[in-house]
């Protein structure tokens, strides 16, 4: 039986799953300072 091909999740579907915008995930996977631990962490 054949598998289906899962691509990696991208910085739209984080966003979309932690309830915040694309740039919030940028800012956070480039190591932003200024982004409160809640966010970061969400």
């Amino acid at each position: 039986m054949a598998q289906g091909h899962r691509s990696p999740p991208t910085m739209s579907d984080v966003a979309a799953v932690a309830g915040v915008s694309k740039k919030t995930v940028s800012n956070v996977l480039s190591g932003y300072e200024h982004v409160s631990s809640a966010r970061a962490t969400a």
